[in-house]
């Protein structure tokens, strides 16, 4: 195994060495060579926390992450926009959640970010650079969020496209943010969920249809689990 070389602040260029990883809830992640599994994905983000965990109540990534999935598809994005809405913060179940205002202080950090976007970006099919649409659903989610969880209520936040009046008008139309109680287990099945539903919908399912499968998958793996927990017993 070789080392990977990611460009850096200045030009200058860092290694991400050769069998440096990340234990993961199913194994490692390589940083060299990254492989995402979904079901890591989600279970790491359903415990990274927004707004670095200043929020009325905890709200995970994976939360924000369907909320953009869904503001998507209220905009008029496809299965596809809807799947790399889903996934846009898929680096950081490896990277953590860095606050906007530390982060563009961080600029290796943010190249190391941009090399993990790019593979994950490969693997899942999506697209190589973020889609308009999801940047937008982005920023509605942002301040849908704020206006919500954050004592301030986003008002002062950098609003560069004059998107938050059109949040807090969505907000009026009903839209708001998930209430897990701080059930991590809930979010990240809510995430694995809706990706399940998408990757049917890419597959030419219906609505209908891609919702009857998520619901059979579920009560398969609720089966299964009561199988295990009596075979334990036994």
């Amino acid at each position: 195994m070789t080392s990977t070389l990611i460009k850096g602040s200045d030009a200058r260029r860092f290694e991400v060495a050769a069998g440096r990883y990340i234990g993961t809830a199913s194994g490692r992640f390589y940083m060299h060579q990254p492989v995402w599994v979904l079901e890591d994905v989600a279970h790491s983000l359903a415990q990274v926390v927004r707004f670095t965990g200043h929020t009325r109540w905890r709200y995970s990534v994976a939360e924000h992450s369907v909320l953009v999935s869904l503001l998507v598809e209220e905009l008029g994005g496809d299965p596809h926009d809807q799947m790399e809405a889903l996934l846009h913060d898929a680096t950081e179940s490896v990277l953590a959640d860095v606050a906007s205002p530390v982060k563009s202080m961080l600029p290796d950090y943010k190249a190391l970010e941009k090399y993990l976007d790019s593979s994950m970006r490969k693997q899942f099919w999506l697209p190589e650079a973020q889609s308009e649409i999801v940047t937008r659903a982005d920023w509605l989610a942002l301040f849908i969020e704020a206006a919500m969880l954050m004592p301030e209520h986003g008002q002062d936040f950098a609003d560069p496209n004059r998107i938050r009046p059109d949040a807090l008008r969505m907000m009026q139309q009903g839209w708001t943010v998930s209430t897990l109680d701080g059930d991590w287990r809930k979010a990240r099945e809510m995430f694995i969920e809706r990706y399940r539903f998408l990757q049917a919908r890419i597959n030419g399912k219906s609505v209908k249809q891609a919702s009857q499968h998520v619901r059979k998958v579920r009560k398969d793996e609720e089966a299964k689990a009561r199988a295990s927990v009596q075979e334990d017993r036994d």
